[in-house]
């Protein structure tokens, strides 16, 4: 019986433990839900956590490891730029399509590096070669950011592009999840259900715009009717100074039942 957590089941127990949930006991080796069971506020509460996946075609890794590539090249044509133009990117993904093979950098770079050379506001490129495309392949896209208004080193124009990826993740977990718990047998019929999307993209971007788009929240109160949950939360796995809690926001509570402690604004979450 394997009883190791993984990332997000160690962030989620930590958070548990910071809002002052009780008699936390990790059951997620078990073949069916939940991952957590806990008393909160008087309630028997099961928790189950999900890793938010933004592709699930690619290995986590290879997606990481490209995009920093993709990263560490757009900064080096940004440095070499007299202009000093500025570009934020971000890759959409088929999921049948699979990382190109390392011999192919050379392909993909060059397309970028000619893609940032253009004297126009950005556009979206495809990455893989013609006879290696499966599906829609890998796209780039380029949005030029003028700055203004802008934290050092970090700009507006960014969370354009982030809000859409974000929502659609969100909402594809909590069907995923439902639909999870409400076909598997469970111990935890009594228990009051509570889902947990463990990321770490969102902290920064909330940080960057001041909260999340009251789209995501009324998308996921609408996500959420005739569900089991009666909590739905966004739980940042981004874990700094030991003393510093998690950073989590409730997309969704019932109010008939205990609701979460307020988080100080300083450690990450918003007024949602």
């Amino acid at each position: 019986m394997n009883q190791e957590i993984n990332n997000s089941e160690t962030a989620c127990k930590e958070w548990l433990t910071q809002i002052g949930a009780t008699y936390t006991s990790f059951v997620g080796y078990r073949k069916y839900p939940p991952d957590f069971e806990a008393t909160f506020r008087g309630e028997s509460i099961a928790v189950e956590v999900t890793r938010m996946e933004y592709n699930r075609g690619w290995n986590t890794e290879r997606k990481y490891a490209f995009e920093r590539q993709l990263s560490e090249l757009i900064r080096q044509v940004q440095n070499e730029d007299k202009a000093n133009v500025r570009w934020c990117s971000s890759c959409v993904y088929d999921p049948r399509q699979e990382r190109p093979p390392k011999k192919n950098d050379q392909h993909w770079q060059e397309l970028v590096r000619h893609a940032l050379q253009q004297k126009n506001d950005g556009g979206t490129y495809q990455l893989i070669p013609e006879r290696q495309i499966k599906g829609r392949g890998v796209r780039l896209r380029l949005h030029r950011v003028n700055g203004e208004g802008a934290f050092d080193g970090v700009y507006i124009d960014e969370g354009y592009l982030v809000a859409p990826t974000l929502s659609k993740c969100i909402l594809a977990a909590i069907e995923r999840k439902t639909e999870k718990i409400q076909n598997k047998p469970t111990s935890c019929n009594n228990h009051k259900w509570w889902l947990v999307l463990s990321d770490e993209l969102w902290s920064p971007f909330v940080g960057l715009t001041g909260g999340l788009p009251e789209s995501i929240i009324e998308a996921c109160e609408t996500a959420t009717l005739n569900s089991p949950w009666s909590k739905v939360v966004l739980l940042s796995r981004h874990v700094g100074p030991s003393e510093q809690p998690l950073p989590f926001i409730p997309l969704w509570e019932d109010p008939a039942h205990a609701l979460l402690p307020k988080l100080p604004k300083s450690a990450g979450q918003s007024s949602a």
